[in-house]
């Protein structure tokens, strides 16, 4: 019967510790949410300028589609200092997997908005797996404090900062993040995000580059070789001229698999080339500076300073 008894306590003495932990966390794990958990507003505002721009009827000379690196990486403004081409930049915060960017480029052509569509194409793209678009639109919505703090993303941080309280530095939550990028345990600081009316926005923020990256290209599987296969006739039907671009890297993603990078850039040139295409391969060595950190923002995104660049160049060749 004691025994028993002292059992049933110990239960109710862990339920209450798992109690209290998870309340704690429910009220503190926000304080430890890194940038791309805070950039849900930032996701709606664009999905919604995309859409008023599809029901405005604007056209322009260009539009650029793509995932984030299109959407952080080429500022329209840039491109029509250089010469005439007014375009908008289309591109969606987050992985842009190639059956929605079919999606994309199809109501684009629908609406009639513009004769040039260019298409940056990520070098993860052919191993990102079909998503229904309407999930990925909602990423983010709805997801409760206690998913957040579960991620690596989140732990990551709330440990640091828990270490450093036993150690005696008592640093605000709020800035163990970027105590944590001081220290070179993650992958890149970040001062803000701005969105202006032409669909670019510009990200502040700079490299750590001990940091290995998270995406890699892999084996192009038949799917999504068809799919992009698609993409490229729903624009040859259209007359529509498409531009595939391969945006720039840090010099270390290419350096950890220089094979299989150099098997994507000759898939694309081939099979773009084979429906009278242009491919445009900025992952090559001499294309631009990718081992300069100044430029990048992460592994596979530029900064604001890398974007100026990095739009001035691109728009030399589309002219």
């Amino acid at each position: 019967m004691g025994a028993a008894t002292n059992t049933s306590k110990t239960n109710v003495v862990t339920a209450f510790f798992l109690v209290a932990i998870l309340i704690f966390v429910e009220l503190t794990a926000s304080l430890f949410t890194p940038f791309w958990e805070r950039l849900e507003p930032l996701r709606m505002e664009k999905k919604q300028q995309y859409e008023n721009w599809l029901l405005s009827g604007e056209k322009y000379d260009a539009v650029f589609v793509g995932s984030s690196t299109t959407m952080m990486g080429i500022d329209p403004h840039i491109i029509e200092t250089q010469g005439e081409l007014r375009t908008y930049n289309a591109g969606q915060l987050g992985y842009a997997p190639l059956n929605i960017m079919h999606d994309v480029i199809e109501e684009i052509i629908e609406a009639r908005l513009t004769n040039t569509i260019i298409y940056q194409i990520d070098s993860w793209a052919f191993s990102l797996p079909f998503r229904d678009r309407s999930v990925v639109d909602q990423h983010g919505r709805g997801k409760h404090i206690l998913w957040q703090f579960a991620s690596f993303r989140n732990r990551d941080v709330f440990f640091y900062w828990l270490r450093s309280v036993v150690n005696g530095n008592l640093i605000p939550p709020t800035e163990a993040w970027h105590a944590m990028l001081e220290d070179g345990e993650r992958f890149s600081s970040f001062k803000g995000t701005s969105l202006d009316e032409r669909g670019y926005v510009e990200t502040n923020g700079l490299i750590n580059s001990a940091w290995p990256g998270y995406l890699r290209p892999t084996v192009i599987s038949p799917a999504q070789d068809k799919k992009f296969e698609q993409i490229l006739e729903i624009c040859s039907r259209a007359g529509v001229r498409l531009v595939v671009v391969r945006p720039p890297e840090f010099q270390r993603t290419y350096d950890e698999n220089p094979e299989a990078h150099e098997m994507l850039s000759t898939f694309l040139d081939e099979r773009v080339a084979s429906f009278g295409f242009e491919f445009i391969d900025y992952s090559q060595r001499d294309s631009f500076p990718h081992a300069e950190k100044h430029l990048f923002f992460d592994m596979h995104h530029v900064n604001e300073n890398g974007a100026v660049m990095y739009s001035e160049q691109l728009s030399s060749k589309l002219y």
